[in-house]
């Protein structure tokens, strides 16, 4: 096993309209953080690919990976939802047992867990939690976002090893809605959350099964508090869908005539790099962030 990352978590307790929420801040001593996205694995499910999520469960705990959860890794099929209880090969009990034995090896890996709209047909038919209990059950509670379907993790990357000032990236994962029939359609879904959300740079999204990335610049102007005069930046914004883990053949998705979901998990890779060029006889330092990601197949 790969030594673990020398990443620390820090967790806070806020208010916002009346409500608790709890807020991540984890940090970095160098320049690059990776972590991997778990979601829409729908464990019970009879087109669920057991044997690619045990895969990738074995690799993450190899490689060490930092990992996050969007929700919907159970298919927990009630009665009164949509789907059948008759084809689930895995009781929802079951269901939650299975991924609890998964994910007890690498659960101290875990940046945080939200719940998808499987795991909350429980809360709604009787206000029992999945994810909530799975997190109770890995010793991880403190990283379960009592938000709902949706959580926000602040990062501070260093430009090199030891430097005091941090470069912070701020992270919102949304388990998402809506159908998603086309690439397009699933972005148009997570690019909603720039309506509700303010200084995010990366936003990560499940529940479409779709593959998509995207990213924008935002010019604004603020002011320079030493000369008090305006100035103009502009600020890049990530998004990327993550996949699924599910076969085609016999799916919801096919009875549907709905696109085949993209078969993978994403492993994603932020960074910031510092670059100077010189303006007449001055230095100006420049911050970029970047994203990379490649996709882990699940066969």
């Amino acid at each position: 096993m790969k030594e673990m990352p020398k990443w620390k978590a820090e967790f806070f307790d806020d208010v916002l309209d009346g409500e608790w929420a709890r807020l991540f801040k984890i940090t970095v001593p160098g320049p690059i953080f990776k972590f991997i996205v778990f979601c829409d694995w729908h464990a019970g499910n009879e087109t669920c690919c057991y044997s690619g999520i045990e895969h990738l469960c074995r690799y993450v705990e190899k490689e060490g990976l930092p990992w996050v959860s969007l929700g919907d890794l159970v298919e927990n099929s009630l009665r009164e939802s949509a789907g059948s209880v008759f084809e689930q090969n895995l009781m929802p009990h079951t269901q939650e047992k299975y991924i609890k034995d998964l994910l007890y090896p690498i659960r101290n890996q875990c940046l945080g867990m939200i719940e998808g709209n499987h795991e909350y047909r429980s809360k709604r038919a009787s206000d029992q939690s999945i994810a909530a209990s799975l997190a109770d059950k890995l010793g991880i509670a403190d990283r379960y976002f009592h938000l709902s379907w949706e959580g926000i993790v602040s990062l501070d990357l260093r430009t090199y090893e030891g430097s005091r000032h941090p470069i912070t990236w701020t992270l919102l994962g949304v388990h998402g809605t809506g159908g998603g029939y086309s690439p397009g359609a699933s972005l148009n879904a997570i690019h909603k959350t720039e309506r509700v959300y303010e200084g995010i740079d990366l936003t990560i999204c499940g529940h479409s099964h779709r593959d998509s990335s995207d990213s924008t610049n935002l010019y604004g102007i603020r002011m320079n508090e030493r000369m008090q005069s305006p100035k103009q930046y502009t600020r890049q914004k990530f998004f990327q869908v993550c996949g699924a883990a599910m076969q085609y053949r016999k799916s919801y998705a096919q009875r549907k005539a709905l696109p085949a979901s993209a078969r993978e998990q994403f492993i994603i890779e932020i960074g910031c790099k510092r670059m100077q060029r010189v303006v007449s006889d001055k230095k100006i330092e420049i911050i970029y962030k970047y994203k990379n990601s490649e996709a882990f197949p699940l066969i």
